[in-house]
This record gives structure tokens, C-alpha cells and sequence, in this order.
């Protein structure tokens, strides 16, 4: 089992954010650990994930930039279709909890919407590759993927 897997091993549900999805679905860092350790596990119904609605939005940018509707076309409907994944809406009440991370932990509000995404589903576990962000947020503990995945090829 690997750190990542270690690190997911007993939650029921984990917050992810984008920078996950992009990662696997461009073949990017750790593509492979994050398939085998978070994306199939899923699949098979470990564990629920969540993320929030921006993540649609934010997976889409490259694809729209170069062109490719075709692209946008695929990775929104993985998204909507992928067992086990919930997409989470931004409500008022998202806003409101968004609005409370934020001026607790000082950071940028696309991570605290994704938090609070993540909190409103009872998710006990966020998984990014964001640093700077604290390692909890109202009872959910934050994982870094740079700090439990080894350095990606070709960088030291």
C-alpha cells in the first residue's frame, strides 16, 4: 500500500481538488499513483469523494484554450458519470461556510470553495496539491500530494 493509499485507508469520504483530476486525466505527476491509489478505489466504492462544481470549470480551461470541445465534452461527462464522485453545487449555504474558511485561514477563495464543498459532504479528508493551506480545516485533514507521493521525473 502507498502513502497515498495509507493516507485515504479508512475515510468514508474525501474532498478532492482539481489539481487530482487534472493530474490523472492529463497523464501528469503521479497520473499512475493517483489511479491506483485514489480513481480505482472509488471506482470499486472504498470510499465516496466530493468536489465542488468549480473543479468542472477549472478541468476545462486547457481543453477550451487549445480548441478542443471534443476534449470538454469527455472530461464533463467523466466527471458527471464517475462512480462514486458527487459534484458538489456552490450554494449560499456553500458561500456562507466558503466565506468562514476564508476568514479563518486566510486563503484563496477557489481552495476555501473546494473545502467547503468538501465539508458540507462530511468529507474527513481533503486531498490537493496545494501548499499553504493548513493541515486541517474544520475537521477534515488536509494532504498535500508533494508530501506523500515521490518527487515527479525529472525534478529533484
Amino acid at each position: 500500500m502507498g502513502a497515498l493509499a495509507a493516507v485515504l485507508d479508512g475515510h468514508a469520504v474525501v474532498g478532492v481538488d482539481t489539481n487530482c483530476f487534472i493530474y490523472y486525466l492529463e497523464g501528469g505527476p503521479w497520473a499512475e499513483e493517483l489511479k491506483e491509489d485514489l480513481f480505482l478505489p472509488l471506482e470499486q466504492g472504498r470510499f465516496r469523494a466530493v468536489t465542488s462544481a468549480l473543479t468542472v470549470a477549472e478541468i476545462l480551461v486547457r481543453p477550451k484554450s487549445l480548441g478542443r470541445e471534443d476534449v470538454c465534452e469527455e472530461y464533463k461527462a467523466l466527471l458527471c458519470s464517475y462512480p462514486n464522485l458527487e459534484i458538489v453545487p456552490f450554494t449560499a449555504e456553500t458561500a456562507v461556510l466558503c466565506a468562514e474558511i476564508r476568514a479563518r485561514h486566510r486563503i484563496r477563495t477557489p481552495d476555501a470553495m473546494q473545502l467547503a464543498a468538501a465539508l458540507e459532504k462530511g468529507a474527513t479528508i481533503f486531498l490537493t496539491n496545494d501548499g499553504g493551506l493548513p493541515d486541517e480545516v474544520g475537521g477534515a485533514r488536509v494532504a498535500v500530494l508533494k508530501d506523500l507521493l515521490p518527487p515527479p521525473q525529472g525534478t529533484a
